[in-house]
């Protein structure tokens, strides 16, 4: 055989060689990207907060925040349970910048809907639970007030229902807004227009907002489900 062909021979041997080679890094990189990708679907939910939590968790062990997630759909999915019409759902996970407000929601259909609105650029509605973050909180409790009757619970319910839907999101609106509602003011006139008071007496002034938080330090609330990752009454 001649020495140049024995070149070439050497040449396309060296050139399969490298070509077989940047393939199967190709092949190894794509398949460490999938499982990143899955990894990421699993550990996480369309909610800011959660994402925040778990992008910081994942580097230490990803597992932990897999169980992490698990306990928190089974803890809801008991709170869920015992929901009824009228109860409000009251977490301390949602802020924004500055302001460490949470986010609540009443309850429309028991174990099944809320009267609600989540936040920057949607409109307050029915929801499925299923259409709710709900299942991704750590920190969740169910509140009923005392001072209202069943059927009052359920007027409040209706009358979201009915006056309240269709809005549009401030986390300043007032309760005295007829344009913009926070999660808050929603659950809170729900129940004022019944001439029941939660939380602080916001009626005197109605250019101030209401929070979450305002709702569990005010009066007329009592806690009748509490998740043990949230203990004692400390916002």
């Amino acid at each position: 055989m001649r020495t140049k062909d024995r070149i070439s021979i050497r040449c396309m041997v060296m050139i399969l060689c490298v070509t077989i080679c940047f393939s199967m890094m190709g092949t190894e990189a794509f398949a460490s990207s999938n499982s990143e990708e899955k990894l990421l679907d699993d550990t996480t939910i369309c909610d800011e907060g959660q994402v925040f939590r778990d992008q910081n968790t994942v580097d230490a062990n990803p597992e932990i925040v897999f169980q992490n997630r698990a306990a928190s759909k089974n803890t809801w999915k008991n709170i869920r349970n015992q929901t009824d019409k009228g109860n409000i759902l009251i977490t301390k996970d949602d802020n924004t910048p500055v302001i460490d407000h949470g986010h609540c929601a009443l309850v429309y259909s028991a174990g099944n809907q809320t009267a609600e609105i989540f936040g920057k650029g949607c409109i307050s509605g029915i929801y499925d639970f299923e259409d709710t973050t709900w299942a991704s909180k750590n920190r969740v409790r169910l509140y009923y007030p005392a001072t209202a009757s069943y059927d009052e619970r359920k007027a409040a319910a209706d009358y979201a229902a009915k006056n309240l839907v269709g809005m549009k999101y401030s986390v300043l609106a007032s309760v005295g807004d007829s344009k913009y509602l926070n999660c808050a003011t929603l659950v809170w006139r729900s129940y004022n227009q019944l001439g029941l008071l939660l939380g602080y007496n916001f009626k005197d002034n109605k250019q101030i907002t209401c929070t979450p938080k305002a709702l569990v330090e005010g009066p007329g609330n009592m806690t009748i489900k509490i998740q043990k990752n949230w203990p004692g009454t400390d916002w």
